[in-house]
């Protein structure tokens, strides 16, 4: 039986926020609001990204494929707006590693495009400090939420994995050290190519990887 009211419910809190992922013919960029990058291990199921969720997760039972995807939010050039964008490893990884050179990534400048203007090509990514005070920047939209809802997780579920003191528990080995594979929500894991190196000189970092 429905529910009849005459109320009308409140809008959703991240309607019309999209997730971006980096396009095969055109750049984007904007300025980060997130203070910290967050992310967690993947695998592609039933024709969609979903998060791992071992030790009990049934796409590592069917032994299917796992991948490094990390989240920012970010405040558009294009369009004015806030967003989220999913980053694959090697961009996240030298997202990591100026997060940890300089404190924080809000407020810095993130471009991403692909250079051979195909769709799994690889990204190159530049961040490099921003033109627009901290002051006048809105605040960030929660990743995790933002992905939890996403993902159809159960509130109570993904809040006990959430990070408490408002920062991501990620395990930071940066390429500059190694990298180990391994599964759980909130950790940087994947194997990366060890010829890239962070940019000299603090004016701005790149990165490329090959991957959607």
């Amino acid at each position: 039986m429905p529910t009849w009211t005459n109320q009308i419910p409140p809008a959703h809190p991240y309607a019309g926020v999209p997730l971006l992922r980096t396009p095969a013919t055109a750049t984007l960029s904007g300025h980060i609001l997130s203070p910290a990058l967050i992310g967690t291990m993947t695998h592609f199921a039933a024709g969609r990204t979903q998060p791992c969720e071992a030790p009990h997760c049934t796409a590592c039972d069917a032994k299917l494929p796992y991948r490094y995807h990390g989240y920012i939010c970010v405040l558009v050039d294009r369009t004015s707006k806030p967003a989220i964008i999913e980053l694959t490893a090697a961009p996240a990884n030298h997202a990591l590693l100026w997060q940890q050179d300089n404190g924080t990534l809000r407020g810095y400048h993130i471009s991403l495009n692909r250079p051979r203007k195909t769709l799994n090509g690889r990204i190159a990514m530049l961040i490099r400090p921003g033109i627009i005070p901290l002051a006048a920047l809105p605040q960030p939209i929660d990743c995790a939420h933002f992905m939890a809802q996403m993902w159809n997780l159960a509130a109570a579920r993904f809040d006990a994995t959430r990070y408490p003191d408002g920062k991501p528990a990620i395990t930071i080995q940066p390429e500059r050290d190694s990298l180990t594979p391994q599964h759980g929500l909130h950790r940087l894991a994947d194997i990366l190519s060890s010829s890239a190196q962070p940019a000299p000189g603090g004016n701005g970092q790149n990165s490329d990887q090959k991957g959607q």
